[in-house]
C-alpha cells in the first residue's frame, strides 16, 4: 500500500500506528497497573514498603531523566523561537508551565495546554496513579470489586470530568484486574486448552483492530478523502470512543493476560526482551527533543523539510533514538537511580528489576 495520505513516511504500512498510536499510552497505563499490583501490592499490604521508600523508588526512576529532557527541550525551544519566531508544536512554554513541568504536575488540570516536552503529560498522570495505588493499598481497597469500581469511576471521569486522569484510572486499574485474573485463574491457565483459547482470542482481537482500521482507511481513500482530514464532529467522536474502549477495555487486557501467561508457560521470554522495558521510558522522553534537534538542524542549514516525508528520515530517526535510549538507560538513568536508592532508602525492599 502506498503512502495514501502523505501524512508521514511509510504511512500505508504503519497506518495503524499513525492513526491509533496515541492508544499506546493507555496500553502502558494498563501494563503499569499490572506490574505495580504484581510488585508492590502485597508488600504494601504487609507494610514492607513505606511511603518514603515508595516515593523514592518512583522518583529515582522517573525524575532524573525528566529533569534532563525538560532542560534540554527548554533550551531547544528557545533556539527554535529565536530562529523562526514561533514555538515548535507546543506553545505554552512560559515560566508558569515550566514550574508545572518541574513538579511533574504538567497535566493535573492546572495547565493551559501542552508545554515543553509535551509527551511527559502521561507520566504526570502516572504520578497521580501511583499515589492513588499507594493509598488504596494502605486502606486495603484492592479487592476485585473495588478495582472494578475504580475502572468505572475512570470511565465516568473520562467522559464527564477530566479525560487524561479518567483514561489513566480506567486503564491502570484494568491492569490490576488482569493481575487478579492471573492470580485467581492459575489453575485454568495451567491447562493447554485454556491457554490456546486465550492466545486465539487475543490474536483475533488484534486482527479485528487491524482490519477495522484498514477498512476505515480504505473507505476514505475510495471516497477520495484523506484519512486524517477532519471528520464530521459526531462521527469522529463516536469512532474515537469506540477505538478507546475496544483498545483499552478489551484488546490491551487480553494482550497483557496473554503475555503473562506465555511468560509463565515458557519462561525466560521476559529476560530476552527486557531491553524493551529498559529503554521504553528513555525513548518516550527523548523522541520529542530529538525531533526538535532534526528540525533545528534542517532549519539552520536551510534544507527542505520534504526529507521528513521520506522513509529514510524514519530510519535515521530510529537509528539515533534507539542507541541514545540505551545510552540514557545504562549511563545516566541506572547509575543515578542506584546512587539515590543506596543513599536515601530507609530500607532495601526486595523488588525485582530496576523499577
Amino acid at each position: 500500500m502506498e503512502n495514501a495520505s502523505n501524512e508521514g513516511p511509510l504511512y500505508g504500512l504503519f497506518f495503524l500506528f499513525y492513526e491509533r498510536g496515541a492508544l499506546a499510552v493507555d496500553f502502558f497505563f494498563s501494563l503499569s497497573g499490572f506490574v505495580f499490583f504484581w510488585l508492590y501490592r502485597d508488600r504494601l499490604l504487609r507494610r514492607e514498603v513505606g511511603g518514603w521508600d515508595f516515593f523514592l523508588l518512583r522518583f529515582s526512576r522517573l525524575y532524573p531523566l525528566h529533569l534532563l529532557t525538560l532542560l534540554v527541550t527548554a533550551g531547544l525551544m528557545l533556539g527554535h523561537l529565536r530562529l523562526t519566531g514561533e514555538a515548535f508544536v507546543y506553545p505554552h512554554n512560559d515560566p508558569y508551565h515550566f514550574v508545572l513541568q518541574l513538579g511533574m504536575i504538567s497535566h493535573w488540570g492546572l495547565q493551559e495546554g501542552h508545554s515543553f516536552n509535551g509527551p511527559i503529560w502521561s507520566v504526570s498522570i502516572e504520578v497521580l496513579l501511583y499515589a492513588s495505588f499507594f493509598m488504596l493499598c494502605r486502606m486495603r481497597f484492592t479487592r476485585l470489586w473495588q478495582l472494578v469500581a475504580a475502572v468505572v469511576l475512570g470511565g465516568i471521569m473520562k467522559e464527564l470530568l477530566y479525560t487524561p486522569l479518567g483514561r489513566g484510572l480506567f486503564s491502570f486499574f484494568l491492569g490490576g484486574i488482569c493481575y487478579h485474573i492471573i492470580i485467581n485463574c492459575r489453575g485454568l491457565l495451567a491447562r493447554a486448552a485454556w491457554r490456546k483459547a486465550l492466545y486465539g482470542v487475543t490474536i483475533a482481537a488484534w486482527v479485528f483492530a487491524l482490519g477495522s482500521t484498514a477498512f476505515e482507511l480504505g473507505t476514505r481513500v475510495a471516497e477520495g478523502v484523506p484519512f486524517l482530514e477532519a471528520r464530521p464532529v459526531m462521527a469522529g467522536k463516536v469512532i474515537d470512543k469506540l477505538a478507546f474502549y475496544y483498545g483499552a477495555g478489551v484488546l490491551f487486557p487480553l494482550t497483557i493476560l496473554s503475555m503473562v501467561t506465555l511468560e509463565c508457560e515458557r519462561g525466560g521470554l521476559g529476560r530476552r526482551v527486557s531491553f524493551i522495558r529498559h529503554i521504553s521510558y528513555s525513548s518516550y522522553l527523548l523522541h520529542f527533543p530529538l525531533q526538535l534537534v532534526f528540525v533545528l538542524f534542517f532549519t539552520g542549514m536551510g534544507w527542505s523539510f520534504a526529507f521528513f516525508e521520506n522513509p529514510l528520515s524514519l530510519a535515521c530517526f530510529y537509528a539515533i533514538l534507539i542507541p541514545a535510549s540505551f545510552a540514557s538507560y545504562y549511563w545516566f538513568e541506572r547509575p543515578i537511580q542506584r546512587f539515590l536508592r543506596k543513599r536515601m532508602l530507609r530500607r532495601r525492599p526486595q523488588i525485582t528489576g530496576e523499577n
